[in-house]
């Protein structure tokens, strides 16, 4: 575990020092909680799990929605350069820890809610780790937003027939793009692509037999707790056809799974929470309760 910590460490150190955005995104893991003062013991812990690039506050505003309806939450952003280098090893590393935080705040129910792939890989792999420890009913929900997509340059451009054929070129071309939706300057962007360029074809080699988070849930995930997919036409970065056919499979696969799906119409990448908040957090609320 001192190893993965150290993989992780230089966001905690750079609270210490002044230190760019950039560098936070690329490399930071911040794993924090939140204890609302009206929350209940018996309520499950929500699982915040942030997406690529992501800033601290964008989770601080879904920390503040849990805690006005009562949930504790644990929050943590992984480094996005393990995504894109498909560093397994380091995102399973970084997937312990917030098992470590989970099982320090002694949570027996979660229900965990990602963002993204970069979320969503976390989930995966802390559904890989719970799976061999004979530990699965710790998730009592788990909630999709903007995500997951394929891992092929050929699904993601033609958006249709999909093949979740994974491919390493897809990787580098994604970090190219999240860095220019992230504002990332272009000389970074692309020293951040040549860093991914170096270690992507040993790092892809040793893990190609792992899923991509968009196969993981259409063809392995075996959940039985009750999903919500929160998700929109209009997102350029998650093919909308993509994730219904993931649904489909997901039904088919788990008949008896309560599965619920909202696609909501004019809002972004990660962005629905902040163009229709009220229907954001009365979906939301209304899950919960279901549980």
């Amino acid at each position: 575990m001192l190893t993965s910590f150290r993989k992780c460490l230089p966001v905690a150190q750079s609270f210490f020092k002044p230190v760019t955005t950039l560098s936070r995104r690329e490399v930071h893991l911040d794993i924090w909680q939140s204890t609302p003062v009206n929350s209940s013991p018996s309520s499950p812990t929500v699982i915040l799990l942030g997406y690529a690039g992501s800033p601290k506050h964008h989770l601080t505003k879904f920390e503040d929605l849990y805690n006005n309806l009562g949930y504790r939450s644990i929050s943590s952003i992984m480094p996005h350069k393990h995504i894109f280098e498909y560093d397994v090893a380091s995102i399973r590393d970084c997937a312990s820890q917030v098992l470590d935080k989970i099982q320090e705040n002694e949570a027996d129910k979660i229900v965990v809610h990602a963002f993204s792939n970069n979320g969503i890989i976390m989930y995966q792999h802390l559904y890989y780790i719970l799976q061999q420890q004979n530990k699965m009913d710790l998730f009592k929900g788990l909630i999709l937003d903007s995500g997951p997509g394929p891992m092929s340059l050929r699904d993601n451009f033609f958006k249709k027939n999909y093949r979740d054929n994974q491919t390493k070129s897809f990787l580098p071309i994604a970090l190219y793009s999240v860095n220019a939706a992230n504002k990332v300057p272009l000389s970074e962007n692309i020293k951040q692509v040549k860093a991914t360029l170096k270690v992507l074809g040993k790092n892809f080699a040793a893990y190609k037999n792992v899923p991509w988070t968009g196969a993981f849930l259409t063809h392995h995930e075996q959940g039985t707790w009750p999903l919500l997919l929160l998700y929109s036409k209009e997102d350029v970065l998650m093919p909308y056809t993509y994730l219904e056919r993931m649904l489909e499979h997901q039904k088919s696969r788990n008949p008896d799974r309560q599965i619920i799906s909202n696609k909501f119409v004019g809002s972004g990448h990660v962005a629905h929470y902040k163009k229709f908040p009220d229907q954001y957090v009365s979906l939301v609320q209304n899950f919960l309760k279901s549980l």
